[in-house]
């Protein structure tokens, strides 16, 4: 809240000082230890006949998901964002955000009500009618009260960020944003998210049950791994059929050599797995630092699965190196 003050003096107390005015916050306010944001619909897909009846503009579809990771409820009175957005929590629907719950900012209320349903109106804090997000990537700046930093990070289009995200109606989804506080400016904490649309007021995380080293199945595949791949443990004739590697012609900086290719099938909702790609030129002495692996791609299915793919960092001499080995290291979030 603002309070307002002025100081009455003099003879008969008639003399009035100027005002002075300061900000106050009444319980936990929020700032970048407890708000995240943890879900952007920055490119939703095209409308279909029954949408296109509210809005045929993609735009209109737009939304931005916090989350509140904190463990007490926050006060989100005069949060407003400085940049990607304008809109503030000031006179909103919702100012006060329990913990573990999630606000939604939409660019058209209708629009979205039409897409996602009625379910999700007590979710909605307000609309951004006068800006839109860029596909291409922006800067998203986010304040507090104070003018303190809540989230300051800029989203991109292509790799490394989730590239699906961009152009087909995929979201952009915060990796762990329930149990952590990731760097919004690491695209390596961000993926699409499993299905078109997206996953608004909820999660598509799937979480790992069980021993994560038991090997039920005894393909060699730990459950952690199975996790992560998007297999299943009881089954042993999965693991070897989505996981290749080859020698491939790739074009890199504009120049084009061939590389060691290594593609896998990646469970995008298992958030709480990562998987890192090791190379070898001996079965011993392994490596998964860029000098010696780099990224390629992913892409979504559609399925919750999407194949990933990642070539050795020099260029494939038969000369020099004739043969290479990779393995896959899954490690618990």
């Amino acid at each position: 809240m603002i309070i307002t003050a002025r100081a009455r003096s003099g003879s008969g107390l008639t003399s009035w000082s100027g005002p002075i005015q300061g900000t106050y916050i009444v319980g936990v306010p929020a700032d970048s230890s407890n708000l995240v944001i943890s879900e952007l619909q920055y490119a939703p897909a095209v409308p279909g006949p029954a949408e296109e009846l509210v809005s045929a503009d993609p735009s209109d579809y737009e939304w931005i998901e916090l989350t509140n990771i904190g463990p007490d409820a926050i006060e989100l009175t005069d949060v407003h964002f400085e940049a990607g957005i304008d809109f503030t929590f000031t006179g909103s629907a919702v100012t006060t955000l329990a913990s573990g719950a999630k606000v939604l900012i939409v660019r058209n209320r209708t629009a979205f009500e039409a897409r996602y349903g009625m379910a999700l109106r007590g979710l909605i804090g307000g609309e951004f009618q006068s800006s839109r997000l860029d596909n291409a990537g922006e800067r998203i700046y986010l304040v507090n009260a104070l003018d303190a930093t809540i989230q300051d990070f800029t989203y991109g289009d292509a790799t490394p960020w989730p590239a699906e995200s961009g152009f087909s109606g995929y979201s952009l989804v915060l990796i762990s944003a329930g149990s952590t506080n990731p760097n919004h400016n690491d695209a390596e904490n961000w993926r699409s998210s499993a299905l078109i649309d997206g996953t608004p007021g909820s999660s598509d995380s799937a979480v790992l049950v069980g021993d994560p080293l038991s090997d039920e199945d005894e393909d060699g595949l730990v459950k952690l791994m199975e996790h992560a791949l998007g297999t299943s443990d009881t089954d042993g004739h999965e693991g070897s059929a989505i996981i290749s590697v080859w020698v491939e012609t790739l074009s890199v900086n504009d120049v084009a050599n061939d590389y060691f290719v290594i593609s896998f099938q990646r469970n995008l909702a298992a958030d709480d797995v990562m998987v890192r790609v090791e190379r070898a030129p001996d079965l011993s002495t392994w490596s998964d630092d860029e000098a010696d692996v780099s990224f390629v791609s992913q892409m979504n299915h559609g399925d919750g699965l999407s194949t990933v793919k990642y070539r050795s960092a020099t260029p494939y001499d038969p000369d020099v190196e004739p043969s290479m080995f990779f393995r896959l290291v899954a490690e618990e979030r």
